[in-house]
């Protein structure tokens, strides 16, 4: 019994590791020793049913489309703002601030701090 609970507790904490990967243009953001994150998100166009994301976390954000990568690299799109917040909640971090662009009032813009274990 107590080795059937090492396993299951093993498998298990092997599953959170796996999902706590979030790679932005091949890098694990979620490994950086970094507290906060900027999200700038875009509205849905007329081309595309997805929301376009540009995560910044210090490296000087090219505004060019950025991919996202999840567990097992497979690519990550977000359908709104929303979406793009609940994702990265799961993932430890937490919403700190919100703003808006004075020259694109379309453009939101998040500030997400690492959670505090």
């Amino acid at each position: 019994m107590k080795r059937l609970l090492f396993v299951l507790s093993f498998c298990l904490s092997f599953q959170i590791n796996a999902w706590s990967q979030f790679y932005v243009d091949g890098i694990n953001v979620q490994d950086l020793d970094i507290e906060y994150l900027g999200l700038k998100v875009f509205g849905q166009t007329l081309l595309s049913k997805y929301t376009r994301v540009i995560v910044d976390y210090g490296q000087n954000p090219a505004f060019k489309k950025q991919e996202f990568m999840g567990p097992k690299r497979r690519e990550i799109r977000f359908h709104s703002e929303v979406d793009a917040l609940n994702f990265l909640y799961k993932l430890g971090w937490e919403l700190d601030n919100v703003y808006r662009d004075d020259i694109d009032e379309g453009t939101a813009n998040f500030i997400l701090r690492r959670k505090k274990e």
